[in-house]
C-alpha cells in the first residue's frame, strides 16, 4: 500500500498494512441488540467487511482503533418496528501479536480486543443511556495459510468474556470459531469471513441466547490510491432461545430466530504510510432483532515488527 522506491519493499509493506488491518479488526465488537432483552451481540455483524480475509500480519505486535456507530429500531417476526430505538457508539482497541510460529503449516497469531461502548435505548417503557467496557475478547488461536498466489484462508477460535461494566456487556460468555477466505489479486479484494457464536447461559437471568452464524462479504477494487465496491453481511440464528418459560424485561422477546441481511458500500484511500477504509451498511431485511444503519472507520498501527520477517 505504501509507495516505495524498492518494488519488493513496496509489496511487503503493502501486505503488512492490509494484513495488520485485517487481523486488527477481525474481532472488533461494538454492540447490537440480541434476542435476549438487554443483551447484545457479542460479535458485531459486519465488523470484518472490507478487510482482506485469510491473511495474517508479519511477525510483530500491532494495535488498531476502530470507531463505529449503529442506529437501529427493534423489529418483530414480521419486520415491524416495535417502538424501541437504539443508538450505539463505540471505540474498540485491538492488540495483535503475530508470533512467527508455524502451526499446522500456517502462520500463527493471537488477538485481544476491548471495546468501550455507549448504548442509548428509548421506548415507551424505558429510557436508558449506559457507557462502559464491553466484554473482553481473547483469541489465542489463529492460523493463516497461503493457498496460492493471492489466495488465502484462515481459521481461528476465541471467546467473549462476561466482563462488561457500566451496564454494558453480557452476563454470559460467547465462544466463537472463525473461517476466512480471500482472493487478493490485481487490485481485487473478494473476501468472506464466517463466524459461529455459541452462547453460554446467562448467570444473571438464566436465559440462553441461541447460536448465531455471521458472514461478512466484500467485493472491492483498487484504482490507484482509491478503493471502492459493494459490501454486505448476513446474520442467521441457528438455534432457538431458551428462557425456561419466562420473558425478561420490557422488550418481551418474541422467541423467533434473528435474521438479518445488510447491503452497503465501501470507500478507502491509501495515503502511503496510512490507509483509511470506511463503509456504511443498512439492513434491507431483518426479523426478531435490530434493523438499522451501521458505519465503521479503521486504522492500524504497527508497534513492533521483526525486520527480518517476510510478508
Amino acid at each position: 500500500m505504501s509507495i516505495l522506491v524498492d518494488r519488493r519493499n513496496s509489496r511487503r509493506h503493502s501486505s503488512l498494512r492490509c494484513a495488520c488491518a485485517a487481523a486488527a479488526l477481525l474481532v472488533a465488537s461494538p454492540m447490537g441488540w440480541a434476542a435476549e432483552p438487554s443483551a447484545t451481540d457479542a460479535h458485531q455483524p459486519g465488523v470484518t467487511i472490507g478487510l482482506p480475509a485469510g491473511t495474517a500480519p508479519p511477525t510483530g505486535l500491532f494495535l488498531s482503533a476502530t470507531p463505529s456507530f449503529y442506529d437501529a429500531d427493534m423489529v418483530d417476526g414480521a419486520g415491524r418496528a416495535n417502538g424501541t430505538h437504539t443508538k450505539t457508539a463505540s471505540l474498540t482497541a485491538t492488540l495483535i501479536w503475530s508470533t512467527g510460529w508455524e502451526v499446522l503449516g500456517g502462520r500463527h497469531y493471537l488477538v485481544v480486543n476491548q471495546p468501550i461502548v455507549n448504548v442509548d435505548v428509548r421506548s415507551l417503557q424505558v429510557s436508558q443511556d449506559n457507557t462502559g467496557l464491553s466484554g473482553l475478547y481473547v483469541a489465542p488461536f489463529g492460523v493463516s495459510w497461503t493457498l496460492a498466489p493471492g489466495i488465502f484462508a484462515s481459521a481461528g477460535a476465541g471467546v467473549y468474556l462476561p466482563t462488561g461494566t457500566g451496564g454494558v456487556g453480557n452476563h454470559f460468555a460467547t465462544f466463537e470459531p472463525q473461517l476466512g477466505f480471500g482472493y487478493l489479486r490485481d487490485g481485487w479484494n473478494l473476501s468472506l469471513n464466517a463466524f459461529y457464536d455459541i452462547n453460554s447461559k446467562s448467570d444473571k437471568t438464566h436465559y440462553l441466547t441461541g447460536d448465531r452464524f455471521y458472514a461478512d462479504i466484500t467485493a472491492t477494487k483498487k484504482f490507484g490510491h482509491w478503493e471502492i465496491g459493494p459490501v454486505g453481511y448476513v446474520v442467521a440464528q441457528t438455534t432457538g432461545d431458551d428462557t425456561d418459560g419466562m420473558a425478561y424485561g420490557p422488550f418481551r422477546p418474541t422467541f423467533g430466530k434473528v435474521r438479518r441481511l445488510a447491503l452497503g458500500g465501501l470507500i478507502g484511500y491509501d495515503f502511503g504510510q496510512l490507509a483509511i477504509r470506511g463503509y456504511v451498511t443498512n439492513e434491507v431485511y431483518a426479523r426478531n432483532g435490530a434493523s438499522g444503519l451501521r458505519g465503521w472507520l479503521g486504522i492500524g498501527i504497527p508497534l513492533w515488527m521483526d525486520a527480518a520477517a517476510g510478508p
